[in-house]
């Protein structure tokens, strides 16, 4: 996906999903799905270069990975409140508003090949990323702040 293409893409999601909530999170390998119930129940599919809305029903693992329940745990419930592109940059940052604390979280989806997603809090640290990683400038990792 081109920054062209995310620009797009999250402009049209953000009218769609607008006061959506969050039902379920499911994982299949590095892809994402999260089931948002609006007047319509929609699936928004986040993976290594790709994000999308479908309406298709997938078949999911019976046990979740480590990453989804840290997930579900967190955004469970919580209300879609955006979603918005990095600078011009193939990075979508979607903001949900969980219920309980009135806490807010924000999903990082890095969507180019090697691209990851990172749970973040309301301070901007990461609270789980999909993939720990680490380069000269920059890590990816929990408890650290998401640069």
């Amino acid at each position: 996906m081109a920054g062209l293409d995310i620009f797009a893409i999250t402009n049209e999601l953000g009218k769609m999903l607008a006061v959506a909530r969050v039902k379920k999170i499911y994982q299949k390998g590095l892809t994402i799905y999260i089931l948002l119930s609006r007047e319509a129940n929609y699936t928004l599919v986040i993976g290594p270069n790709k994000i999308y809305l479908t309406t298709y029903k997938e078949k999911f693992p019976i046990e979740p990975p480590d990453f989804c329940m840290r997930l579900r745990k967190s955004l469970s419930g919580a209300k879609f409140e955006g979603i918005k592109q990095h600078g011009f940059d193939r990075i979508a940052e979607i903001k949900f508003l969980r219920q309980k604390n009135s806490e807010t979280r924000y999903l990082v989806a890095e969507l180019f090949a090697n691209g990851n997603i990172i749970l973040l809090n309301e301070n901007r640290e990461i609270i789980v990323p999909l993939k720990r990683e680490e380069w000269k400038a920059r890590t990816i990792r929990e408890k650290l702040p998401y640069n």
